[in-house]
C-alpha cells in the first residue's frame, strides 16, 4: 500500500501547524497502518517534537487505517456525520 506522506513529514506538518497556533486545543491525529504505529510513536518522541513548547507527543494521537474504516462503517450505520468523540475514543496516545 502506498502512503501519501512519510511519517516524519506528516509530523513536521503538524509541528508547523502547532507552531502557528500554539494556543489551539483541537485534536491532532496521524493515520497510518498498524505496522507503522511504533514508527509514529518513535518519531513523536524525538526531542524536536516532544519539547515543552510543541509537546506533540502529548497532543497527537494515532489512528490505524482499520480504526478509521470502523468509524466510517459506524457513521454510515448511524446515518450521521463523524463524531470527534469516536475519533478520540479509538485514537491511541504515545506510550
Amino acid at each position: 500500500m502506498l502512503h501519501g506522506t512519510s511519517i516524519y513529514s506528516g509530523i513536521l506538518r503538524l509541528s508547523d501547524l502547532r507552531s502557528l497556533t500554539p494556543n489551539s486545543t483541537y485534536p491532532l491525529f496521524i493515520v497510518a497502518n498498524s505496522e507503522r504505529k511504533n514508527k509514529v510513536f518513535e518519531q513523536l518522541r524525538r526531542p524536536t517534537f516532544s519539547n515543552e513548547y510543541l509537546a506533540l507527543d502529548k497532543c497527537v494521537k494515532y489512528l490505524s487505517y482499520n480504526a478509521v474504516r470502523k468509524l466510517d462503517t459506524e457513521a454510515k450505520k448511524e446515518l450521521m456525520g463523524l463524531n470527534i468523540e469516536w475519533l478520540l475514543k479509538e485514537a491511541e496516545a504515545v506510550n
